[in-house]
């Protein structure tokens, strides 16, 4: 959803894991960027 950008599938599930880790009852709900941002909705 944010272009291809060649990352392995190995790195790409490490990022997607550190995403949900990241969630809680105060964030959840929100919509993240690949790279951790927070995207307005």
């Amino acid at each position: 959803m944010t272009g291809y950008n060649g990352i392995p599938a190995a790195e790409s599930v490490r990022g997607i894991l550190q995403r949900i880790d990241e969630l809680n009852l105060t964030n959840s709900g929100t919509f993240w960027h690949a790279n951790g941002e927070v995207l307005p909705w």
